[in-house]
């Protein structure tokens, strides 16, 4: 059979042609629950503990309400249940106040569903969920978190019960889910590349560069001005060169660093940090920053141009040159 790719990347799963966006997941797992009754019959289950005739369901994606913006997709059984569901990439979680234009939308508030409620799908685990989800109620409706682990095995339950074509989608299905719940590329030779500093964490003895050096483990806040998902390498800059590369063998999310290193001090950070694990240092001459890296740019090449190129500025240009090309073809 013949091999299809995008942009160099095998696509496995014909869901992976609308995309990996936050939309294109709201609108894979509509289509999903639009196409197997069987999933369907499963997650309404799931959410509202009972089972109903679902032959006048209604989902609608990207519905609209003036002052209250677009939801990405909702699930109404008149009567019954009405569910507004929120999908996110990588570790996150909607905030208060995007939570509550859903809660006071007027359709929302005015519907005679007895069941009424917000669901959010994201990449959190479930002890993850549990531990620090706090907008478990807004505006007096309940909030439900559902991890894409929860949901992969719902599709892997559903599976049994469903028919053939039902069968062929959902596997389809739990492929595409797969690259959501990985998150961390692992087929990509982008590098990112940051500033390493001598400065101590707030919670070790060591400096940032001792505990990348002795321990083999960078952290950083999610999202923000960080990444919200993990990459396959990374690069240290410091003195003006890059100095080193490391794939990242493994990653975790954390709050409180002792979990991940006993002699980290035994504390709650202010908001959930991914730590990496790293691979040994790929042999690699420092090379100077150049002109385009200044103070603490964090940039992305291709893993190649870093090992080839004579200054990261110019690893930086054959990236964009390589990914503009790319995207004209």
């Amino acid at each position: 059979m013949a091999q299809l790719s995008i942009y160099g990347k095998p696509i496995t799963s014909f869901f992976q042609l609308l995309g990996d966006n936050e939309n294109d997941i709201s609108y894979s797992i509509g289509w999903a629950l639009s196409q197997s009754p069987s999933f369907l019959r499963s997650f309404i289950q799931a959410v509202t503990g009972k089972l109903y005739d679902l032959q006048n369901l209604a989902i609608h994606l990207q519905a609209y309400q003036r002052t209250k913006g677009f939801t990405d997709f909702e699930l109404i059984l008149p009567g019954e249940f009405h569910l507004i569901i929120e999908a996110k990439k990588g570790w996150t979680y909607p905030t208060y106040d995007q939570l509550y234009k859903y809660a006071t939308r007027e359709d929302f508030v005015k519907s005679k569903a007895t069941v009424k409620k917000l669901i959010v799908f994201t990449d959190c685990s479930r002890d993850y969920n549990n531990a620090f989800f706090t907008n478990r109620e807004v505006s007096g409706y309940e909030v439900t978190v559902f991890s894409y682990s929860e949901i992969y095995q719902l599709v892997q339950w559903s599976q049994a019960d469903g028919s053939n074509t039902e069968k062929r989608l959902l596997i389809d299905l739990r492929t595409y889910l797969e690259t959501l719940i990985t998150m961390q590329d692992k087929t990509s030779n982008l590098v990112w590349v940051v500033s390493l500093g001598e400065g101590h964490a707030s919670f070790s003895s060591l400096n940032f560069r001792q505990i990348v050096e002795q321990k083999k483990l960078y952290f950083h806040p999610i999202g923000g001005s960080y990444r919200k998902e993990p990459p396959n390498y990374i690069a240290f800059r410091f003195d003006g060169k890059l100095q080193a590369v490391h794939h990242v063998d493994s990653f975790e999310v954390f709050k409180n660093p002792s979990q991940i290193d006993p002699s980290f001090d035994d504390t709650e950070l202010e908001c959930p940090y991914f730590v990496y694990r790293l691979g040994r240092p790929i042999p690699s001459t420092p090379i100077p920053n150049g002109h385009k890296i200044v103070m603490a740019n964090r940039v992305e090449c291709m893993l190649d141009t870093l090992l080839t190129s004579s200054t990261i500025s110019d690893a930086l240009d054959l990236t964009k040159e390589r990914l503009q090309s790319l995207a004209e073809s």
